[in-house]
Order: C-alpha cells, then structure tokens, then sequence
C-alpha cells in the first residue's frame, strides 16, 4: 500500500489521533513523498476566521432562516463548523451543509444546534429581521 493509500485507509478508519493540523501534515509529508511542500503547508495553515452571512434570507425561507442563525451564532463565539459539529456530535460536512441550506435539518438535530449555541430552538428559526 503506498503512502497515500495509507493515509486515507487510516483516515477511513478513524486514526491516528489527529492532535493537530501540524501533526496530519507531517504524517503526510513523511507517507506520501509524491505531494508538494506547499500542500503539506497548507495542512497546518489555520482557517481563515469565519465571516458573518452577508445576505439575508427570505421570511418564508426557513432553511435559509435556520443556516443564518447557526452561521451568525457560530461566528459570534469564534468557532469554526469543525468545533460546533464536534460540541453537536454531528459531521462537519453536515454543519457546512446547514449553512448552505443545502439539507432539511431534523427537529433533534435542531436541538443539538440550539444545545451547542446556547440558544431556546425555537430562535433558530425566528425570521431576520
């Protein structure tokens, strides 16, 4: 098995035990000698920080309604949607796809948003005003 095969064997897997960005882009750089230097760089590099949504979404929107609150109540404690879906115990991708109002969000998993951000439920779905 090649180095990136390895790598993404073990991320399937669930280890190592990432502790850093730093740390995945060593274990990267050592695995797999094919990738550049610059994407081992960008391994480590931290996100940038999260902006407020700058489009407001319609009354009768309620997935835009709901991906405004999470967005905005996510950004105003500095989290990134790794942090919140790890408090959420909920997938990243799933928190991105919030956001985008890309998924219709089950009432349970609207729960554990409001749990999370320290907010009644009921206001993630209050319309922007």
């Amino acid at each position: 098995m090649d180095g990136h095969c390895l790598a993404i064997e073990l991320d399937r897997l669930g280890g190592p035990a990432w502790r850093s960005r730093a740390d995945r882009a060593v274990f990267y750089e050592k695995q797999t000698p094919w990738m550049q230097m610059e994407q081992v760089a960008k391994l480590s590099e931290v996100p940038a920080k999260p902006s407020l949504p700058k489009i407001q979404p319609d009354r009768g929107d309620l997935r835009g309604i709901l991906a405004w609150h999470v967005r905005s109540l996510r950004v105003a404690k500095g989290w990134s949607q790794e942090k919140l879906a790890l408090v959420c115990e909920l997938d990243r991708t799933y928190v991105s796809a919030i956001e985008r109002s890309v998924w219709n969000v089950s009432l349970s998993n609207i729960e554990r948003l409001a749990r999370a951000l320290e907010v009644e439920p009921w206001t993630l779905l209050v319309p922007v005003e």
